[in-house]
């Protein structure tokens, strides 16, 4: 079949990259009507409706939250002029809560790697290194800015869906660079020496033949640089071969800076971004699918959009390589002046929209575009001629016929499209079928609105009420304020009028709609079971790190996949030594774990849990089953991650350090000083103590040259450590159990409950 007459769901061959024929753009564009005329009535209904709930917008409102008649048509407002229209948000607080709720999760969730396979076991560690890096380091407060966009689509949107978009990005930018003429010989040399030891045309030993070749190579380019007839080409290329990027006209032009005043300064392109990225996209304003998509990495077809400058459509040109004719037709085709003529600003092959003052879902005006080109990103799925499924993307403009480049297969080593979609709800086997939490909440907002209106009118009638007056001549208004003094002829001339009582029942059927509103919502309220709230906390933060995780490993994949070694040598661990040399040192398959508990936002809860551990996991294990140190970690890590990631040392890391520290206090004993023996069990006692029984067990004679006074100081050292081992470890046991064992075990090489080094001394 040609390849001109193929859906876009077919690909000829082996599949790779090609060119975008015109039937392939036309069978885009009539996919992207297709999304345009089912989300118009639908999605956007929705959308515009949803966005009035949660930022409380309504026709003819004042900035006081009061109702007036000159924003009312200059018509008397009901029930009176002055009366409370309030901006009751109680969707906006849903949504802030939630959010809030997720960025604290995902901010305070310990990283864990566990390795797939046994040999990688051992670098799971510093694979969360890594990402903990990319994360703080790398992306910093993109990361918390992209989350928090992310975190209101899904849950304030309707549909509730939200994609975080990764991608592994170069970008390139300009910066000045000066070079004088001497430097861009050296350059040359430097060329000219590497290309003849690669080609083995000179020996790298020989000192002489290199140093003919370089004088040789010198005096060739000083005449180059003399002569504008023989120097000129070979200038420019040697030039543009040096700095890329460099177009022709801007290297010529440095030549002859070079031969005038022996210096230049020009513009170098360079790479500013070079690594993982993430973008959190709006469903129908930065993404759009079918609406009978089911999971999204299954899509047979979805776009995205980006609103860009001229800029930077012409910077995609060097870092994304679209072809001058494309951009050309996008921006316009630049004339003799200057100026450019044509192209296609504001064009929106996806508009937005917004209700006019009739009611009516209208596309937002062109303006709020201006200076800006809509570019169309479309991502699809086709099988080749061996029927092997692959993911490609193609470039575009709606309104030019022509592809920004080759239609690409998207190479990641993930296998899939490049982000992960995040639901609130999973309803049905269809993405869009997930509510947001302003569609929820918007008949409780009503209501309650509408009460707090009628509450708010008759505070005001009931602090300032109107006042009744009796056989009062007209001499004009009856002004009130505070203390003023009103003239009276008779008693009974004026009478304020006593409002009604504000119903009961309307106040209560307030309290019951909050009440019903937090139950189904899962916030605190002392009228809403304590487990109802936790259970709906604790599964909006399951579900939500579930979905970061997915999109984290996407990243860590393209991290294996492209990470170049100079930025993976900028990675330390705590101790700020180097943790990876090459990208070889981070292959393998890993399983990423993000953990966090809600209630770990309570310390009592913490407490009350490090209390249960202590005083009773602890007390009944008598056969020292549980470990301490993974308890310990884990409890920080609750408490503080920032504390806990400063603080903490691996079990290896800290026996270690235990062990210097001893070794140091043994070599100032060997010089005749002796050192502190801190009593408050702050160190590993019974750890300090074998190192001792082990040094004794290599060497037995270890003690016998050591002079008596030297000899006292290391007797009364390992003393002590027996009984502090003891205090801190088999009495506290003791403690708990209400007493000790008839027949008490010693450690191998114990006599009478001291260490073999004491006794032999």
């Amino acid at each position: 079949m040609p390849d001109e007459n193929r859906p876009i769901d077919e690909v000829k061959a082996d599949g790779g990259d090609a060119l975008v024929t015109e039937p392939t753009l036309t069978e885009l564009k009539a996919e992207v009507d297709q999304i345009v005329a089912e989300s118009r009535n639908t999605i956007w209904a929705t959308r515009v409706d949803t966005e009035s709930t949660r930022f409380c917008r309504w026709d003819k409102q004042s900035a006081d939250g009061l109702k007036h008649a000159d924003v009312n048509d200059d018509e008397e407002p009901a029930p009176f002029e002055g009366a409370s229209d309030m901006r009751v948000r109680i969707a906006d607080m849903l949504i802030n809560e939630d959010v809030m709720l997720m960025l604290v999760a995902a901010m305070r969730a310990q990283i864990n790697f566990k390795a797939i396979e046994s040999t990688d076991s051992r670098m799971a560690g510093n694979m969360a290194i890594l990402m903990r890096w990319v994360i703080r380091n790398y992306w910093g407060v993109k990361w918390i800015r992209e989350l928090l966009k992310l975190a209101n689509y899904v849950s304030g949107d309707s549909p509730a869906v939200g994609l975080l978009g990764i991608a592994w990005r170069r970008e390139t930018a300009l910066k000045m660079e000066t070079l004088t003429a001497d430097e861009l010989m050296e350059l040359y040399l430097q060329n000219v020496m590497d290309v003849l030891q690669e080609s083995g045309q000179t020996n790298p030993t020989d000192g002489t033949d290199l140093q003919r070749q370089a004088m040789q190579a010198a005096e060739d380019f000083k005449a180059a640089l003399a002569s504008k007839e023989l120097g000129e080409e070979f200038l420019t290329a040697k030039l543009m071969e040096y700095f890329l990027g460099i177009r022709p006209a801007r290297a010529k032009k440095v030549i002859k800076e070079l031969r005038e005043r022996g210096a230049a300064e020009f513009p170098v392109p360079y790479v500013r971004q070079n690594g993982p990225d993430i973008q959190a996209k709006r469903l129908y304003e930065d993404w759009y699918i079918p609406l009978n998509t089911t999971e999204f990495q299954k899509a047979r077809v979805y776009f995205e959009s980006e609103w860009l400058t001229k800029t930077q459509i012409i910077e995609r040109k060097i870092s994304q390589g679209w072809s001058d004719s494309f951009v050309e037709a996008v921006i316009g085709k630049r004339q003799s002046d200057g100026s450019r003529q044509g192209g296609h600003e504001s064009v929106a092959a996806f508009p937005e929209y917004i209700r006019d003052e009739n009611g009516n879902i209208v596309t937002r005006q062109a303006i709020h575009y201006k200076g800006l080109y809509q570019i169309v990103t479309a991502y699809y799925t086709a099988t080749n001629e061996d029927g092997v499924p692959g993911k490609y993307f193609v470039v575009f403009h709606y309104d030019v016929d022509e592809a920004a480049t080759e239609r690409r297969l998207i190479d990641y080593a993930h296998g899939g499209y490049p982000g992960h979609a995040f639901q609130r709800e999973v309803l049905t086997s269809r993405l869009c079928d997930s509510r947001g939490l302003a569609e929820l909440a918007g008949s409780y907002q009503g209501l309650m609105k509408l009460y707090c209106d009628s509450f708010g009118d008759h505070a005001q009638i009931a602090g300032v009420p109107p006042i009744i007056t009796r056989n009062r001549q007209r001499m004009g208004a009856l002004h009130i304020r505070p203390l003023i003094e009103l003239q009276a002829k008779r008693d009974g001339d004026f009478e304020w009028m006593k409002p009604p009582a504000y119903p009961k029942t309307v106040v209560d059927m307030m309290k019951e709609m909050r009440r019903q509103m937090d139950e189904y919502f899962g916030r605190t309220n002392p009228e809403v079971a304590p487990d109802i709230v936790q259970l709906q906390r604790e599964f909006k933060v399951l579900w939500w790190l579930m979905n970061l995780r997915e999109a984290l490993t996407q990243v860590f994949q393209l991290c294996q996949q492209y990470m170049p070694d100079e930025m993976l040598a900028r990675i330390t661990n705590k101790q700020g030594q180097q943790v990876f040399k090459s990208r070889e040192e981070i292959q393998g398959q890993f399983d990423i774990d993000l953990q966090f508990n809600p209630q770990d936002l309570d310390p009592e809860y913490l407490e009350k849990v490090g209390g249960i551990v202590k005083d009773m996991l602890l007390a009944i294990d008598r056969d020292k089953t549980i470990q301490t140190a993974p308890i310990v970690s884990a409890l920080l890590w609750r408490l503080s991650p920032e504390l806990a990631d400063a603080a903490l040392l691996d079990v290896d890391q800290a026996n270690q350090a235990e062990a210097l520290a001893e070794i140091k206090a043994y070599q100032e004993i060997r010089a005749g000083t002796e050192p502190d023996l801190p009593d408050d069990g702050s160190i590993n006692y019974q750890l300090r103590l074998q190192l001792y029984q082990n040094m004794e067990q290599m060497n037995p004679d270890i003690y016998k040259d050591m002079a008596p006074d030297k000899l006292a100081i290391m007797q009364s050292r390992l003393q002590r450590l027996q009984v502090l081992a003891q205090q801190y470890g088999e009495n506290v046991q003791i403690g708990r159990e209400g007493g000790a064992r008839a027949l008490p075990s010693f450690a191998p090489g114990a006599m009478e409950g001291r260490p073999a080094a004491a006794k032999a001394i």
